[in-house]
């Protein structure tokens, strides 16, 4: 009888015990996804305020992108400037094998260049970059010791990349290029960690975007 109501007593303890702990992870997830949520609401009021301080569209909420799997536009500022369509946008994806849901945030800055270049890749090169130099070889070199050794660039062909990073264009980047870039036809990308939203942090990325486009008028002129 004694064993009996105690096998009972602990029973109802596991049970409770088990329920406590669904409860408590419910709880945690749903507390996750109302901060997800306010977070990204601050981040489109941040957006939308510098994109009226800058004169630029604003567009806010979730569009599934058709061609990239598990990724949906979060905001985007958009213009048109001097004949070149403009965009900072960010979109949100899933890891890959789908259980984080939109946890991953990536921003982009992308003008239309004037003329069309095949794919091509310019980071800074990183310690990383040279050990795997070892196993994939070196990347494109363009016989500036200086050039050469602050960027790793990666390109589908490397007489399209050397078109593009004439003397000129490789001190534009050398004089200011922060960020990693992707050139992909006429579209440039430019890689944009944008936590701050402010003025004039948007207009340093744009200014050196529009620093390429210029050059490439000029010596297309």
């Amino acid at each position: 009888m004694v064993a009996s109501f105690t096998g009972t007593v602990k029973g109802i303890y596991e049970w409770m015990s088990f329920t406590t702990l669904v409860i408590i992870v419910v709880a945690i997830l749903i507390i996750m996804g109302v901060v997800r949520a306010r977070r990204q609401l601050r981040r489109a009021a941040a957006l939308k305020q510098l994109a009226d301080r800058v004169g630029w569209k604003f567009y806010s909420g979730f569009r599934k992108i058709e061609s990239a799997k598990n990724r949906s536009v979060a905001s985007a500022l958009t213009a048109d400037l001097d004949g070149q369509t403009w965009a900072f946008f960010e979109f949100l994806y899933e890891d890959d094998d789908g259980e984080s849901p939109f946890t991953n945030r990536k921003s982009y800055f992308s003008v239309t260049l004037p003329t069309q270049f095949g794919y091509i890749s310019i980071e800074k090169e990183t310690a990383k970059d040279r050990l795997k130099s070892l196993v994939e070889g070196k990347d494109i070199q363009f016989d500036s010791i200086d050039f050469d050794n602050r960027f790793w660039v990666k390109g589908e062909f490397v007489r399209e990349a050397k078109r593009f990073f004439t003397p000129k264009m490789r001190q534009h980047f050398l004089d200011g290029c922060e960020w990693r870039i992707q050139i992909e036809g006429e579209m440039l990308l430019l890689h944009a960690d944008f936590s701050d939203t402010s003025v004039e942090r948007f207009e340093q990325m744009r200014e050196f975007m529009l620093g390429v486009v210029s050059i490439l008028e000029a010596e297309q002129a």
